[in-house]
């Protein structure tokens, strides 16, 4: 008789044959299998019926390795609540969370994914350095802060918000986010000040050639806010121009801040500042960082050596020849006026005898420019950019 192809049709012609007498070597080998194979079939027939010849399934009744729906439910639920971390951040913060490794990066990628809350992302291109590497270097907490300006925003009101942003390099500590209607002077030397007096007096700050920050046209780029960080003994680091990534890790600390409270941006100034101020809590306390071996900013951080001055004055070296810059920006050079800046009008300079007949000029830890007196004509100094630096 014709031999039928289902499997369930075959182990039925394996039992019709052996009722029928058939040796169980034989039925082996007209089947093409083993002897222990037909006798399991016998088995499962006496035991089941036909029903016993289907195949049963293979998975363990119980799987060691399956996720915990609570730990589920933690992922999903804090996936919610921070929208922007990925998951490995999410996996990161519930291992952290529970003391002990509950779950994998790629097991909360998968569960994130399964409940239809993955993320689209751009595909970015990967160079051969990484994108968020300092390109100064940190030496430790509280050493060397960093500013920018996220890119503005309109609120559901229609008007544009600047969010002032201040962070520690090493630690990634965020200091301040600030919500304003521009990029004006006078909001960021109240942040600044807020800051330094709770923070104390970093060695370095590092931002980009932004409003207020920096001047193009200014000797040194020298804003009334960047002279303000010079008079408190501050070395002022600027990136080259269309270089955000020398910045790195402040701009990638401002795409999660996007992510965080930008997309879904508030009513009114007061509202986004709302919002603004929830981020740091979960940024600095929550949300470990592989660049800090998976502990939160708020273990690494601390406190600046140098505490806010009860006066903001310059302390300039003792050999340095001291000159008052005028009302009219200029200085005075053995009876003749020079000009230099309008921003340190009344202020101090110092100058320091480098070579016959030349001097660099100094305003606080900054050179500004070198003056040939032979000629009486000034160079501005190279830019103290964080490529330089390096």
């Amino acid at each position: 008789m014709p031999w039928s192809k289902g499997p369930v049709d075959e182990r039925m012609q394996m039992i019709q044959l052996w009722l029928a007498g058939v040796p169980i070597s034989t039925i082996a080998s007209m089947k093409k299998v083993t002897r222990p194979c037909v006798y399991k079939w016998i088995e499962r027939y006496l035991e089941m019926g036909p029903e016993g010849l289907t195949e049963r399934s293979r998975a363990p009744e119980s799987n060691p390795r399956k996720i915990p729906d609570q730990i589920v439910a933690e992922l999903i639920e804090l996936r919610k609540r921070s929208k922007a971390c990925g998951p490995s951040t999410l996996a990161d913060v519930l291992n952290r969370q529970h003391g002990r490794k509950v779950i994998s990066r790629s097991s909360a990628a998968a569960i994130v994914a399964k409940h239809g809350l993955a993320r689209k992302r751009r595909r970015r291109h990967r160079g051969g350095v990484d994108p968020t590497a300092p390109a100064i270097p940190a030496v430790g907490p509280g050493h060397t802060m960093t500013a920018d300006h996220k890119g503005k925003f309109r609120l559901g009101n229609g008007q544009y918000c600047h969010a002032l942003t201040i962070a520690d390099l090493f630690s990634r500590y965020v200091y301040a986010i600030d919500a304003s209607s521009s990029t004006g002077l006078a909001h960021a030397m109240k942040v600044f000040e807020r800051v330094f007096r709770e923070w104390g007096i970093p060695e370095q700050l590092l931002t980009d050639n932004g409003t207020p920050f920096c001047a193009a046209k200014s000797l040194g780029g020298l804003t009334q806010l960047s002279k303000y960080w010079l008079k408190l003994g501050i070395q002022v680091r600027r990136i080259d121009p269309g270089k955000p990534q020398q910045n790195g890790v402040h701009e990638r600390m401002h795409r999660t801040l996007k992510q965080a409270v930008c997309r879904e941006p508030a009513c009114s100034l007061r509202g986004q500042q709302r919002l603004f101020a929830q981020f740091p809590s979960e940024y600095n306390e929550v949300r470990p960082h592989r660049g800090l071996d998976g502990r939160v900013p708020a273990e690494v951080i601390r406190p600046s050596a140098k505490p806010y001055p009860r006066k903001v004055e310059i302390i300039d070296p003792d050999h340095f020849l001291m000159r008052r810059v005028r009302n009219t920006g200029q200085f005075k050079w053995k009876g003749e006026l020079l000009f230099l800046s309008l921003v340190l009008i009344d202020e101090y300079i110092g100058l320091e005898l480098v070579d016959e007949a030349l001097w660099d000029i100094y305003f606080g830890p900054q050179r500004l420019a070198l003056f040939d007196e032979s000629t009486g004509t000034l160079t501005k100094a190279g830019r103290s950019s964080a490529a330089a630096s390096t």
